[in-house]
């Protein structure tokens, strides 16, 4: 089982962008955390899967230029940041 900060880390590359625009999804992050954390909690979940639908509820909140950009500028750095946190708290559990 794996418990994610999802928001967080989006949270954190957003940070870096200057753009109020992005306010759209930062909105929705906290139920992409939560639906993500609903899947990361089940016994035989993979993080191919959670990874991949983090990144799916991302960029499905691409509703404008700025956040779709955001997006395809950044989704490299978010899928790395995941997997980086679900391995690390994974050892944490095992």
């Amino acid at each position: 089982m794996y418990y994610s900060k999802i928001e967080k880390i989006v949270e954190q590359i957003i940070g870096m962008e200057e753009n109020p625009k992005l306010d759209s999804l930062k909105r929705h992050l906290h139920e992409i955390e939560s639906e993500i954390n609903n899947l990361a909690r089940k016994e035989d979940a993979e993080i191919d899967d959670i990874v991949d639908r983090a990144l799916e509820l991302v960029k499905r909140n691409c509703n404008d230029n700025d956040s779709c950009s955001f997006y395809e500028n950044n989704k490299d750095k978010i899928d790395r940041e995941i997997r980086k946190e679900l391995r690390g708290l994974q050892k944490g559990n095992s």
